[in-house]
């Protein structure tokens, strides 16, 4: 699971660098790829790449914490609240920007 995530924040972090490379001189007179173009250019993926990020987040703390050596009782009550009440509010934002697409 966290593989995947840290996958999606990488491709995250590279949002300008691929924008800029699929907008560059050198890569439209190419003429190739421009269904690639044409994904990497959509915001509302970027959005939903976004959302599905920080989603997670309160779940991939509550394995950090089943990791740790130290008693963590109420961290692990306050991340299991956070990730009943985030959950549904990414779900329903996640759903607003899929059709989108």
């Amino acid at each position: 699971m966290a593989g995947q995530l840290i996958a999606m924040l990488r491709v995250l972090r590279l949002k300008a660098a691929l924008q800029a490379t699929v907008t560059s001189a050198e890569f439209v007179a190419l003429g190739a790829f421009l269904d690639l173009t044409r994904v990497i250019m959509n915001e509302d993926l970027w959005t939903l790449l976004f959302i599905m990020c920080r989603a997670p987040y309160p779940q991939m703390r509550i394995l950090r914490l089943a990791d740790q050596k130290i008693p963590a009782m109420d961290k692990l009550a306050y991340f299991i609240y956070q990730a009943d009440r985030l959950t549904p509010q990414y779900l329903s934002e996640a759903e607003v920007h899929i059709p989108k697409l």
